[in-house]
């Protein structure tokens, strides 16, 4: 079988056992901390014993099993072991060990209780702070996959259907509470082959992945590798986070060819770049660098060419994609030979229905790429009805790799699901067969007749002196017309940070009467998936929660 040529009644587990072997020499799994490497074969073997554990403790084909572990070696046997039994996996946000037990626990049993897990696959370091969750969750039975067999053959015969659930993927959070959104094996497969497809990733490739495994975009990143067969290097995401140094040395060392991540990890790699001597590090191999989960920056796409540019990065390397959980990951992709288009507009034409003007003093946009293979977009004005291309408003989708629904909640499908169309929340315009994306709708604000996007705003103050490392967001209050934003800083002076934010958006916007706080480092929370918490940082600017 060819990459991309799966049928509608294949699952995740028929395409993987029909793609070539390539036994220990590619498909492998790395983990570079414990210095673990798993084989396809091994893969196999392992995935097959963990199911047949599964069975003889009484999962059923249908059951959500539960996953608690972090990118270590026995998540994908895990993974794929909770798929032959012909349950759904569903992988649970980790909670960091330095947390009050209690805490973790009362955390972990709502994702529990809202998925319907009986059964939870764990592995070190979980597997000794379970006490007080199964206190709240006695009848939930737990199994070590570091203790589980081998197997040479898939546990049972039950034949696993394309449109049966293969996921149970939970939202990030980053401006509502979670979801367990439920995706069927046709979706993950197609999330999956179409960018296989559009990239041309080939055994030949190398990746690597920080982005934790409970996120969609390190999920589906995972799939992937195991699809096209190529190498995965899977790192720890504290590691990653605090030294980009080592990462892009890895880089190096390893010959990584492809690498995933939200703009601001980007921007962590390119601070390290222009203030370490890297003349030994060579990353011309890199050739895909994909960037989404969040807005993708112009400024970003532009100083990551010609920064790394220096160490060999090809000059078209950085992709944007733009997706969401609720598709299962993948909606658009950037062409992975040509750099990303970028445009300026007017923001006083991005109003619903309206036609977008290109300018040449304006808030720059970068193209997200064309729509995947077995996928649509469309954009819509405020009354709901689609609008010609170039026009402003929200974007939909729909296709093969749409959610089945929000686990147990018919009432939220439905609104997030209209005719078969996905509605995303975000705004933004097609032009010349690409996907610009300007924000969510809920971030955008009426300001004196002004539509105001929080993340042009972020965009401007990120370069302020004063700024700790880009770090800045803004929310908007729709009662009060008004925009605040917050800014963390480690200067003494906070006035006078406060005063250089406001003059930027004065200067830039017209906007004199912005709210500014200046906060201390790390105030600012994010989503496990690193994306700012918006609508927690909104409730403590309303409750004036704004530390010292």
């Amino acid at each position: 079988m060819t990459v991309g040529a799966a049928s509608t009644t294949d699952s995740l587990l028929d395409v993987l056992a029909t793609f070539p072997d390539h036994g220990t020499t590619c498909g492998r799994l790395m983990f570079p901390e414990p210095g673990v490497t798993i084989t396809r074969p091994v893969l196999a073997e392992r995935a097959n014993g963990l199911g047949r554990e599964l069975l003889a403790t009484g999962t059923d084909p249908g059951d959500v099993v539960g996953i608690l572990m972090p990118s270590a070696p026995s998540f994908p046997p895990a993974l794929l072991g909770i798929l032959t039994t012909g349950a759904a996996a569903s992988v649970l946000p980790l909670p960091t060990t330095a947390r009050d037990p209690d805490a973790m626990a009362d955390d972990l049993a709502a994702y529990i209780r809202a998925a319907g897990i009986r059964q939870l696959v764990t592995a070190a370091p979980f597997t000794g702070l379970l006490a007080p969750l199964l206190d709240r969750c006695p009848e939930l039975r737990v199994l070590d996959a570091d203790r589980c067999g081998t197997a040479s053959r898939r546990p049972t015969s039950t034949t696993v259907r394309t449109h049966d659930p293969a996921l149970v993927q939970f939202t990030s959070g980053s401006t509502a509470r979670p979801r367990g959104v439920v995706l069927s094996h046709g979706a993950v497969l197609n999330a999956a082959l179409a960018p296989i497809r559009r990239c041309d990733f080939t055994p030949a490739d190398v990746g690597y992945q920080w982005l934790p495994l409970f996120h969609d975009f390190g999920m589906i990143g995972l799939i992937i590798s195991l699809c096209a067969g190529f190498d995965i290097h899977l790192a720890n995401p504290a590691t990653f986070i605090r030294d980009q140094e080592r990462a892009l040395r890895y880089f190096s060392e390893n010959g990584v060819t492809v690498c995933t991540g939200p703009n601001f990890a980007y921007d962590r790699l390119l601070s390290t770049a222009e203030c370490r001597d890297l003349s030994d590090v060579d990353l011309s191999r890199w050739r895909i660098a994909l960037t989404g989960g969040e807005q993708v920056a112009a400024t970003t796409v532009r100083r990551f060419t010609e920064i790394l540019g220096r160490q060999g990065l090809p000059g078209a390397a950085m992709t944007p994609a733009y997706g969401m959980a609720e598709y299962c990951a993948g909606i658009t992709i950037g062409a992975p030979d040509r750099a990303p288009r970028i445009v300026t507009v007017d923001r006083a034409s991005l109003v619903p229905g309206n036609r977008v003007r290109v300018c040449t003093d304006g808030w720059d946009l970068v193209a997200q790429g064309s729509p995947l293979d077995g996928t649509e977009i469309r954009v819509v004005g405020s009354g709901g009805s689609a609008v010609p291309t170039g026009c402003f408003g929200e974007i939909e989708v729909r296709g093969a790799s749409l959610m089945n629904g929000y686990l147990n909640d018919p009432v939220a499908t439905s609104k997030a699901v209209r005719d078969g169309w996905l509605r995303t929340g975000d705004e933004g315009f097609v032009l010349g067969g690409e996907l610009y994306v300007a924000g969510r709708s809920k971030d955008m604000v009426i300001v004196r007749g002004r539509n105001v996007h929080a993340e042009d705003v972020e965009a401007m103050v990120r370069q302020v002196p004063g700024v700790y490392q880009r770090h800045c967001v803004a929310v908007a209050d729709k009662r009060r017309e008004q925009l605040t934003v917050v800014v963390e800083s480690t200067m003494p002076d906070r006035e006078s940070v406060a005063e250089k934010v406001r003059q930027e958006i004065a200067e830039r916007l017209g906007l004199a009467q912005v709210v500014v706080h200046v906060v201390d480092r790390s105030w600012l929370p994010r989503t496990t998936s690193g994306k700012w918490r918006r609508a927690e940082i909104r409730r403590r600017v309303e409750t004036g929660e704004l530390g010292a």
